[in-house]
C-alpha cells in the first residue's frame, strides 16, 4: 500500500493549510463544514494508517529547491513533506525508507528529473517499535478477552510473539508466553469446586488434585514473577490457590523485614557516599553522560595514539636505514658478491 504525495498535495490544496491552524488552535471554533477537501483528504490517510499500516509506504516527491528563484509553492510543499516525515520519524511511528535516500525518480510518469523522493515506512521491519506497539495490543485483546476459546487466545499470543521478536524484545515475547499461562490457569481456576467460597477451611489435608493443582500455580506464578508480571501473579495465587493467601501473608512478614534492614543499611551507605537518595538519579545520568565523553575521548587519544605510534617507527626504521647506507655505501655490490660466493 502505497500513499503518494499527500503532504505535497495538502499543502498546495486551497484553504487547508487555514484549516489545519484551526484545527490545532483550541481557541477557534472550527467550522467542521468550511473545509471539505481537507476532510476528504484526512479521512484517506486516516484509513491507510488504521487499515493498512503492516504494509504501508508514504512517498512524497518535492522539486528541488532554485536558490536563484525559489517559488513559494515548492518552498511550501517541501517543508511540509520534512514536518511531517521528522515528526513521525520522531515519534518512532515510522521509519526512513532505506531506497529513499538515492532516490530519482524522473523517470516515472508525471515527475520531472528536477523532482526528488523521500519515503518512510510504517509497520515494516523497519519500524520495530511499531511491531513492538501491535505486540501490546494484541496481548491487551487477549488480556481482556473472556469469552474467546483457548485456541483463539493461543493464535493471538503466537502473533504476539512474533511482533515482539521482529521488534528485538525477546524478554516481551517471553513475558507474552507466560501472560497467557496466568490467563489460562486463571480460566480452569473458574471450574475447580475446591475453590469455590469456605470449601477448605484451612485444617484439612489438600485433596491429590489440590496438590497437582497448587503445584501448577506455583509453576505459574514463579515464572510471571521471574518475567515481571507481578500484579497477574499475586492475583492468581491470591484468588485462585487454597494456600497462597497464608503464603502471601508470610511473605508480607518476611518482606517487611527485609525492607527495615534493607532501608537502614540505604541510610548507612547513604551518609558514607555524601548523597541524598533525591540526588542518586541525577548524579547517575550525569556521571553517565561523563563517562560516555571520557569515552569519545580515550578513542580519540587511542587514534593519535596508534598514528603517533607509526610515525615513531617510521622515524626509526629511516633512521636505522640511512646509518647502515652510510656505513656500506657499497652495499648492493657487496650483497651482490656475497650472493654469488654463496652459490659458488
Amino acid at each position: 500500500m502505497c500513499v503518494f504525495n499527500f503532504f505535497t498535495t495538502l499543502s498546495q490544496s486551497n484553504g487547508a493549510t487555514k484549516g489545519l491552524r484551526h484545527m490545532l488552535d483550541g481557541d477557534q471554533q472550527l467550522d467542521p463544514h468550511a473545509y471539505r477537501e481537507l476532510e476528504f483528504m484526512l479521512k484517506g490517510l486516516f484509513v491507510a494508517v488504521t487499515r493498512c499500516k503492516s504494509r504501508l509506504t508514504i512517498v512524497e516527491t518535492t522539486a528541488q529547491t532554485d536558490y536563484s528563484n525559489p517559488s513559494v509553492e515548492s518552498t511550501e510543499a517541501s517543508t511540509a513533506v520534512k514536518c511531517a516525515f521528522n515528526w513521525m520519524r520522531r515519534l518512532g511511528v515510522a521509519h526512513h525508507h532505506p531506497s529513499a535516500t538515492s532516490a530519482r525518480i524522473g523517470r516515472r510518469n508525471g515527475v520531472v528529473p528536477e523532482h526528488s523522493a523521500d519515503a518512510v515506512l510504517f509497520g515494516s521491519d523497519e519500524s520495530a517499535m511499531q511491531h513492538v506497539a501491535d505486540g501490546c495490543t494484541t496481548m491487551r485483546r487477549v488480556v481482556e478477552s473472556e469469552e474467546e476459546e483457548v485456541d483463539t487466545l493461543r493464535q493471538w499470543v503466537d502473533n504476539a510473539v512474533r511482533e515482539f521478536k521482529v521488534g528485538q524484545r525477546k524478554d516481551l515475547a517471553h513475558a507474552a508466553q507466560t501472560h497467557l499461562a496466568v490467563v489460562l490457569a486463571r480460566r480452569k481456576a473458574a471450574d475447580l469446586p475446591w475453590l469455590s467460597k469456605g470449601a477448605w477451611d484451612g485444617t484439612r489435608r489438600l485433596t491429590t488434585k489440590e496438590q497437582e493443582w497448587e503445584r501448577d500455580v506455583a509453576g505459574v506464578v514463579m515464572r510471571a514473577v521471574r518475567v515481571g508480571l507481578m500484579e497477574p501473579a499475586m492475583e492468581l495465587m491470591c484468588k485462585h490457590s487454597l494456600l497462597g493467601p497464608s503464603i502471601v501473608k508470610k511473605l508480607q512478614v518476611t518482606e517487611k523485614e527485609t525492607r527495615v534492614r534493607n532501608e537502614a543499611d540505604l541510610d548507612s551507605k547513604l551518609e558514607a557516599a555524601g548523597v541524598e537518595v533525591s540526588q542518586i538519579d541525577k548524579e547517575m545520568e550525569e556521571l553517565r553522560r561523563h563517562m560516555e565523553e571520557l569515552r569519545r575521548r580515550m578513542n580519540q587519544l587511542e587514534e593519535l595514539q596508534s598514528v603517533r605510534d607509526r610515525i615513531g617507527r617510521s622515524k626509526s626504521f629511516l633512521m636505522l636505514s640511512n646509518d647502515l647506507v652510510e656505513d656500506n655505501p657499497d652495499g648492493d655490490s657487496s650483497l651482490s658478491g656475497g650472493h654469488q660466493h654463496v652459490r659458488v
